[in-house]
């Protein structure tokens, strides 16, 4: 291939590595180094234009705005990766490649994340590859998944058809860490939604009348009137 088709290839890709927040040029602020690709593409790129595309992402990845004016040593390890990312999606690459991207990010964070990778990426009709143990962080973000085994893809597809029905004792074992904190969480949802609906029934058992002479009325009319249908108040996560 000819430098010049790979170079272009090259700025068609984004990358974030494993340790990619350890990399970060020590004497720059967190504005300048995810706003660096930018003025590595084109020199004239507008400074305001760049700062403010920097802010946006940062914020999204929810890190504080002051962030912007640190250095790379006023920041903890998981902060460093979330600038990082940022870094990686300035340029809005048509692929986006994440090796474990929440490598030190908080768990509380980890999650979101993972959601503003794949959220930016569709928004602009582009494509991730996120290579990451996180299944859980995994789970509510990617549409399909790859397991790979000592070399080998052991599963591929849509993840919950992956874990679901494993065809290798790897992606079962994976199936059995995740599948079960899924099903817990369901069924709590399920019951608090239960719950709820005794509670409205048990409120509409014994209604109050302020006059006393609907008691004179047949006993058809003592009893409320229910819709027959129960809206289901659960909806696709």
């Amino acid at each position: 291939m000819r430098r010049s088709k790979a170079g272009k290839l090259a700025m068609g890709v984004g990358y974030v590595a494993q340790d990619a927040g350890s990399r970060l040029t020590s004497n720059m602020t967190v504005a300048e180094l995810v706003a660096e690709p930018l003025f590595l593409r084109d020199k004239r790129f507008d400074r305001h234009e760049a700062g403010l595309r920097a802010a946006t992402l940062v914020d999204a990845l929810l890190l504080p705005v002051g962030t912007m004016l640190k250095q790379p040593h006023e920041l903890s390890s998981g902060q460093r990766q979330r600038v990082a990312v940022a870094r990686g999606l300035i340029l809005e690459p048509p692929l986006l490649i994440a090796d474990e991207p929440t490598a030190g990010v908080d768990v509380s964070v980890r999650g979101a994340v993972i959601d503003v990778i794949a959220a930016l990426q569709r928004r602009r009709g582009a494509a991730a590859l996120i290579v990451s143990h996180d299944l859980d962080a995994l789970r509510r973000s990617v549409d399909r998944i790859a397991i790979i085994h000592e070399g080998v893809v052991v599963g591929l597809g849509h993840i919950d058809e992956v874990l679901g029905d494993p065809r290798h004792p790897y992606v079962a074992s994976l199936a059995r860490e995740v599948l079960p904190e899924a099903e817990a969480e369901a069924e709590d949802e399920a019951a608090s939604d239960a719950d709820g609906d005794a509670e409205g029934a048990e409120e509409g058992d014994d209604p109050e009348y302020d006059d006393d002479s609907d008691a004179d009325e047949p006993a058809d009319d003592d009893e409320p009137a229910y819709d027959d249908e129960v809206a289901d108040s659960t909806g696709p996560r």
